[in-house]
């Protein structure tokens, strides 16, 4: 599944004071949003725990850290979780459990050298596309990952078919998919996944899980194109005739 998810947190509990207390944070993130990089903070100071009445059993807790890698500073919000912590009813911990940060930490996926070569572009428009879906901007994502689909497409096309880049570029994805893609299999793939698409950039959308099932084509499509890339270029190291006069 290629949705995107915030960066795995470090392991091990951390006591944090909220200004009125100690209480616990069960990691601290591992990814700074700030440098892009791998770097487990210092918290700063004291946490800023909720305080609106229908959140007592379930605060929410924003604690400032600093990068230890380029010394910038960010919020490391998590979400309360009451743990029974003695044999009375009364006797509730809450242990605070990561959940993102702030501003979100954008961790592209890897990029294969195959996928690099083909389409340059549509890792960076996938990946904002998926930062805007985790931040709850699932009006506008459904866009991002059509517009990504588009250039992966076109890009796959002008790839096959260099002469005729400007002829894709100039004709509807629609078209592209049905009259230009060869491969079966990319072809249903990429067609589901631009039904879906295009109904995020026009008026109205269907299905609750559309946004989740546009995003699994699209990841489809993608993998089945890197695929026939990378045996197409064995096959070729194969039957070139250094190989075939062994």
């Amino acid at each position: 599944m290629a949705k995107w998810k915030p960066p795995r947190a470090s392991s091990g509990e951390v006591v944090i004071n909220d200004g009125t207390g100690s209480c616990k944070i069960d990691e601290l993130p591992t990814f700074c949003p700030r440098c892009q990089r791998n770097a487990i903070p210092k918290p700063l100071g004291n946490g800023a725990r909720s305080t609106h009445p229908d959140e007592w059993m379930f605060p929410t807790l924003d604690v400032p850290v600093r990068c230890t890698n380029c010394d910038l500073v960010y919020i490391a919000e998590y979400e309360g979780e009451p743990i029974q912590a003695g044999p009375d009813l009364g006797d509730v911990e809450i242990v605070f459990h990561f959940t993102r940060t702030v501003p979100n930490a954008m961790q592209g996926r890897p990029v294969s050298g195959t996928l690099q070569k083909i389409s340059p572009r549509f890792s960076q428009v996938f990946d904002q596309a998926a930062a805007a879906e985790n931040d709850g901007l699932t009006e506008i994502a459904g866009g991002g990952y059509r517009r990504a689909l588009e250039i992966l497409v076109k890009d796959y096309l002008s790839y096959k078919e260099p002469t005729s880049r400007d002829t894709y570029v100039r004709t509807w994805l629609g078209e592209c998919i049905t009259k230009h893609i060869a491969d079966p299999t990319i072809q249903d793939l990429a067609k589901r996944a631009n039904i879906i698409a295009n109904d995020f950039v026009h008026y109205e959308s269907y299905g609750a899980n559309e946004l989740s099932d546009l995003v699994s084509l699209i990841d489809l499509t993608r993998a089945w194109i890197e695929l026939q890339a990378e045996t197409e270029t064995v096959r070729a190291n194969l039957d070139s005739p250094r190989k075939t006069q062994r």
